[in-house]
């Protein structure tokens, strides 16, 4: 018992943070447009993902998406952080489980800079991708 037990947990915990790709109501990124050069962009990991990593994707998609519609630079304007459930197998009477982390951010898009608060949307774009590997 306790050696399937321990395999399940292996299985749980083990594999790779959740990879830049659409959610599709699951892990991933999604995005909702709030005005023509506003964006929300949500990003939810897997139990392998750290939050660094999810504000990282989040932050990708962002200048991703201004970049696609014809702008430059981003400005975070909001940002909240949080988990969307945890995974976890129980142990000899043991809960062990691992967060999920979620990274929400309201983004505003310019074609110029407007003030320091700006980001180069082709920066961000290509220091991230170079960070986690994603190629282009």
């Amino acid at each position: 018992m306790r050696i399937i037990a321990f395999s399940l947990l292996s299985l749980i915990l083990a594999g790779c943070a959740t990879g830049y790709v659409a959610s599709n109501g699951g892990d991933g990124y999604s995005e909702t447009q709030l005005a023509d050069d506003n964006y929300q962009v949500t990003f939810r990991g897997n139990t392998k993902t750290t939050q660094e990593r999810a504000h990282d994707l989040a932050l990708l998609r962002s200048a991703e998406i201004a970049l696609s519609k014809g702008y430059s630079y981003i400005s975070v304007s909001f940002s909240a952080t949080g988990d969307n459930g945890s995974a976890g197998v129980i142990v000899n009477n043991m809960v062990i489980s691992k967060r999920k982390p979620e990274v929400s951010i309201n983004v505003r898009m310019s074609k110029t800079k407007a003030n320091s608060g700006y980001l180069d949307a082709a920066f961000v774009r290509k220091n991230i991708r170079t960070k986690y590997e994603l190629g282009e």
